[in-house]
């Protein structure tokens, strides 16, 4: 049974953050869900699969079951996570089967109201409230603050630090480097649906030091030119920003300008004290990308020294994922 230490999770945790929105108001097909209790928190992003999820249900007032299926899983998330479901497991795996439990609860009620759908599209690749999921668990340990990240699909899960942007979850598609993913639009081979065809991969890290951590939808990564440029406009706009609220619209300009979709990043943050602390603490983060990376990419943006920097860069980032 997890017990979660409310003395060390309270001298680490610092807040919570969520920025999303929808590039269709009102039809945007991602969501989210983060909450914090005294000895534990979760961040969770979901992007429903519109290509595959494209069936529109009148019984929903003609939302598209992909636009469903992000809602379901939020709903099912907090569910469990206010019914504190994690408590009674003693592992990762049992973590993620507890979840799927309240997911597969979810689409149960879902189907029975949902009445027969209609669409434009179909084959085998249509599925029924398909959706991405990415979320982040973390609960005050003896030692540091267990951090336990379940995915399925191409969400992802990131730790930030003063080495950097590292992803923890690999994307669920057939390319899965980071790099090519920005410009290939390769097939999800997973994805959480109603017809229970899913896996809810897991991980467990042990937080150790300073941290933010990230749940996003592939619009807050997917739209930027690299890796690099996502990682440095993310820091630059943190620079930028005296107080949480002014980061959080700083992030909505950003994501507002660049993604081409929706998109839905929860954000929590370790160790840091205070928001002026968790600037500086990256302010050299910041030069360090501005030097290292942006000002080549500024100079040649030529694929072969994109590459280049890539692979340089990747050592850090991919450290997680290799």
């Amino acid at each position: 049974m997890i017990i979660a230490n409310r003395k060390t999770f309270l001298e680490q945790f610092d807040n919570l953050q969520v920025v999303a929105g929808d590039s269709r108001p009102g039809r945007g097909e991602d969501n989210f869900y983060c909450a914090a209790r005294e000895d534990s928190a979760v961040i969770a992003a979901f992007d429903g699969s519109g290509g595959m999820g494209a069936r529109r249900y009148e019984n929903y007032q003609g939302h598209t079951g992909a636009y469903i299926a992000s809602r379901i899983l939020s709903g099912a998330v907090c569910d469990w996570y206010q019914e504190e479901a994690f408590r009674q497991c003693t592992t990762k795996q049992e973590i993620a089967d507890s979840l799927r439990t309240y997911i597969d609860r979810g689409y149960a009620v879902c189907r029975q109201h949902a009445g027969t759908g209609k669409s434009l599209v179909s084959g085998t690749m249509v599925r029924d409230f398909p959706s991405t999921m990415a979320m982040a668990l973390a609960v005050g340990a003896e030692q540091g603050i267990s951090i336990y990240v379940f995915w399925a699909g191409d969400s992802r899960v990131y730790a930030l630090d003063e080495n950097g942007m590292q992803q923890l979850t690999r994307d669920d598609v057939d390319d899965t480097d980071p790099l090519d993913n920005i410009t290939s639009d390769a097939a999800m081979t997973n994805v959480v649906s109603s017809d229970g065809r899913y896996e809810i991969h897991s991980r467990k890290f042990t937080l150790k030091k300073p941290m933010l951590l990230l749940a996003e939808t592939d619009g807050c990564f997917k739209y930027f030119q690299t890796p690099m440029d996502c990682e440095y406009l993310f820091l630059k706009a943190m620079a930028a920003s005296v107080s949480p609220e002014n980061f959080e619209q700083r992030l909505y300009e950003l994501y507002d300008t660049y993604a081409g979709d929706d998109y839905a990043l929860g954000m929590m943050s370790f160790g840091y004290g205070s928001f002026a602390q968790m600037r500086g603490a990256f302010s050299a983060r910041t030069a360090f990308m501005e030097e290292q990376y942006i000002r080549p990419l500024e100079a040649d943006r030529s694929p072969e020294n994109v590459r280049r920097l890539w692979e340089d860069y990747s050592v850090a980032y991919e450290q997680h994922i290799r």
